[in-house]
């Protein structure tokens, strides 16, 4: 079995980045043999002279001569590019042998077909199958017929997820697609532990003369393999994962999430060391982690040249990060280092940016949004601690500088609501009656003049009370009496009639201060219930703590 370490040693080798370019979901769909319809034993003689067939078809829009080598043709047909494309791979030794491992063949070179391929080239891929499944169980020549089977359960698989990347598979196609990884993949297995299918793989390259492609060489693509199959299935975990995260409805997404999650699955359950495993699906998101970074340092020398516009800069990180954090979060489990790595990122950067743009403009308000909003992203223990730390301590220099009552406005100390209260109340009986002492303080809100100005209305509203109150008292205060006595104003007031007078006089003023109250109630029903005094002051932290005390809003009891 391919172990990391070999691994590590193949991909450093020349002949390995052929293989691990092409390793992608159009593998089958880019291979040259099958875009050019020829078999793996073609002669460069025949790929021109089919070439310029294919490209004079497509440039006239005729149809295209039936191959007797033409091997589930690709549906749309290949363009010219692709088709020239095809032949310049099959020009180089180097990429052609990539092709031909991916390219279906006969048992030999230059041997006769199996009758597999005849059945394919008649597009009866069903007849094909059993014949090379018969073939396997017999035992005959089970080295390449394991080829051609492995080959062609992948080509289906990825045929079917190319179709699933545009239109959602029946429940039959995708039981179909699964199974065909599953046992790609089991022959896969087999194929990379078969030493005498690499004997004769060595035995091919030697025979095609290029002191590049020796019988090192061929080790080195049987090392490269299992990591080429896996980052196959990584791409296509990460192609889904981003179809999830740009989905628009909910059903779209639940269906990408769980085609990613389904590639992920089979990486796991390939039969490949879990460390090579682990390793190709984090390459395979190496450029989300990247694109993080990237993102990361142009914020932070933008907020070193704009500290005043942070703000913005915070909101853009987060906002271009999340697709990047997301795709991570799917595919990688919590405590990975790059998943973790990457979100503690974003969320370090936000938080220092933060403290730039606090700094410059005291903006607490937007600083405790942007810390809110930051906070969630962190993915380690520490970080979010210190996140929350900051946010508690902002929120304190927010409560303080920050009007208490519209929660936007600075406050001004001239605005300052003070809120009375009173505490410590002892009563004591002498034998003249009942004292009562009690401790009074005033507890500073703080509120900006905009507030100010709306709460002074209510004071407003309590003078109009009290002044027509007072006037209304005494207008019906002296009806009265003049009803019951026409000539109280002609004579001098007797003893009866001047205590009455007294007596009226208090009942005007408390009359007044009657009025004074409802008319101040009423005013402060204009305002909304956030700046009303007497809701909100009891919302105040200094006070509930007061009141916690025993303490009681009021001037005294």
């Amino acid at each position: 079995m391919t172990t990391l370490d070999q691994y590590l040693a193949a991909v450093d080798h020349g002949i390995a980045q052929p293989l691990l370019e092409s390793a992608t979901p159009e593998l089958y769909r880019r291979n040259a043999f099958r875009v050019l319809e020829l078999p793996v034993e073609a002669t460069m003689r025949d790929v021109s002279r089919r070439e310029k067939r294919l490209a004079m078809a497509q440039k006239l829009g005729v149809g295209i001569d039936r191959n007797t080598m033409r091997l589930l043709p690709l549906s749309p047909p290949p363009d010219v590019e692709a088709i020239r494309g095809a032949k310049r791979r099959l020009a180089d030794p180097m990429t052609r042998i990539v092709e031909d491992r991916f390219g279906c063949g006969p048992p030999e070179l230059g041997g006769s077909d199996d009758g597999g391929l005849r059945l394919l080239s008649e597009n009866r891929p069903t007849e094909a199958l059993a014949t090379w499944l018969k073939a396997e169980s017999d035992g005959a020549d089970h080295e390449a017929t394991s080829h051609n089977l492995a080959l062609l359960y992948h080509l289906v698989a990825l045929d079917l997820e190319h179709k699933a990347a545009t239109r959602r598979l029946t429940e039959s196609k995708a039981e179909t697609c699964a199974t065909c990884w599953n046992r790609a993949y089991r022959r896969w297995q087999m194929l990379v532990q078969d030493e005498s299918f690499w004997q004769r793989f060595a035995d091919r390259l030697v025979a095609l003369d290029d002191p590049r492609l020796t019988r090192e060489a061929a080790t080195t693509i049987r090392d490269s393999l299992p990591r080429a199959l896996l980052m196959i299935n990584a791409r296509l975990a990460v192609r889904y994962a981003e179809m999830y995260v740009g989905a628009e409805d909910e059903q779209a997404a639940a269906a990408h999430c769980a085609a990613a999650k389904r590639h992920r699955d089979l990486m796991a359950k390939s039969g490949f060391d879990a460390r090579l495993v682990q390793r190709t699906l984090k390459q395979a998101l190496g450029h989300k982690r990247e694109r993080v970074k990237m993102i990361c340092d142009q914020v932070k020398s933008a907020t070193m040249a704009e500290p005043d516009q942070a703000d913005r800069l915070i909101r853009n990180l987060i906002r271009e990060s999340q697709p990047q954090l997301r795709v991570l979060e799917l595919l990688l489990e919590e405590g990975d280092p790059t998943r973790d790595g990457a979100m503690d990122e974003v969320a370090s950067i936000a938080r220092n940016c933060i403290t730039v743009y606090a700094n410059e403009t005291e903006d607490w308000n937007t600083c405790v949004d942007l810390l809110e909003t930051t906070l969630p992203l962190a993915a380690s223990p520490s970080l979010r601690e210190r996140i929350a730390e900051d946010l508690e301590t902002v929120g304190r220099i927010r409560s303080a500088s920050t009007c208490f009552f519209c929660e936007d406005n600075q406050a001004e100390e001239s605005a300052q609501f003070d809120a009375p209260m009173y505490g410590n109340v002892n009563e004591t009986y002498t034998g003249t009656g009942r004292n009562v002492s009690y401790s009074r303080i005033s507890v500073p809100i703080p509120r900006c003049q905009e507030c100010k100005a709306r709460h002074d209305c209510i004071g407003t509203y309590s003078l109009y009370g009290a002044g027509i109150g007072l006037i209304s008292g005494i207008i019906i205060y002296v009806g009265i009496l003049w009803a019951q006595n026409p000539r109280l104003f002609s004579r001098p007031p007797e003893g009866d009639t001047l205590l009455g007078m007294v007596l009226g006089f208090f009942v005007v003023v408390a009359s007044a201060g009657i009025m004074a109250r409802i008319f101040g109630w009423i005013g402060e029903q204009t305002l909304p219930e956030s700046l009303r005094p007497s809701l909100n002051q009891m919302d105040y932290l200094p006070i509930q703590k007061l009141l916690s005390e025993g303490w009681k809003l009021g001037k005294g009891p």
